[in-house]
């Protein structure tokens, strides 16, 4: 969980409309949050091997897993060098929509198929696929 960099609450909330900045809800503080990738970086990676082959899970599971946000997760999952060992295209938006890939997006539905996973116009079905960490 972050926490508020001037006052320390974690009462924080996510402010996508004004470039990725946060805003303190207690003390008012606006401004980036600077997190601990890399250590944020291993544990995701952890949770991606965990996944089955055949099932996905979504960017807001591994978020609140990690105590991060759904984006930062996305953000992190871009810099995934090794797409093979640390399986990222089995993470997918909570609606079913496949998302992106480093690949491109038909790219990552082909993996998907090939690992028996049902995507049919861009989405998957997710009461039968998911996998809850």
């Amino acid at each position: 969980m972050q926490h508020c960099p001037k006052c320390g609450s974690n009462n924080i909330k996510y402010l996508p409309w004004l470039a990725n900045m946060w805003e303190c809800r207690d003390c008012g503080w606006r401004g980036f949050l600077v997190f601990e990738e890399e250590g944020a970086e291993q544990r995701l990676w952890k949770l991606l091997k965990k996944i089955p082959s055949g099932k996905v899970t979504t960017y807001k599971i591994l978020a609140e897993k990690l105590g991060l946000h759904s984006r930062t997760v996305a953000r992190l999952l871009s810099k995934n060098k090794n797409l093979i060992k640390i399986p990222c295209h089995r993470v997918v938006f909570s609606s079913g929509k496949i998302g992106g890939y480093a690949l491109g997006q038909a790219k990552k539905a082909s993996l998907l198929r090939k690992e028996g996973v049902e995507v049919k116009n861009g989405k998957i079905n997710l009461s039968k696929f998911l996998f809850k960490l």
